[in-house]
């Protein structure tokens, strides 16, 4: 299931920007975007009360947060949607064992050699 972007009102817009006096709620930088506090993904309207105003350089860093908790989300869901925690593509691999190791000069020391 992909979330599909909601489209934020000019009167939202304009009542952030006047909430926030057209900077940024963190730093103050002038240079803002439009931010949802809670992200489209995971649920977070394109209301009053969910945006604010952030600089780039801010949007950046709350963005990385929260890339890791949609991933999570993305994961908890598919697991309770398949019943799998990650996709099997077929058996494990087996090892060859021991085959050698390497000594402190860096050569390779086979076994039984």
């Amino acid at each position: 299931m992909t979330a599909r972007r909601k489209h934020v009102k000019k009167a939202v817009r304009e009542a952030v920007w006047e909430r926030d006096g057209g900077a940024c709620v963190e730093c103050g930088s002038s240079d803002v975007q439009l931010e949802h506090e809670l992200p489209d993904w995971l649920g977070g309207a394109p209301s009053v009360e969910n945006l604010r105003l952030l600089c780039v350089a801010c949007h950046k860093v709350k963005t990385r947060r929260d890339v890791k908790i949609i991933a999570k989300a993305k994961r908890q869901r598919r697991y309770h949607e398949t019943g799998r925690s990650r996709a099997r593509k077929g058996p494990p691999m087996r090892s060859r064992g021991f085959q050698g190791w390497r000594n402190f000069k860096g050569e390779i020391v086979r076994k039984g050699a």
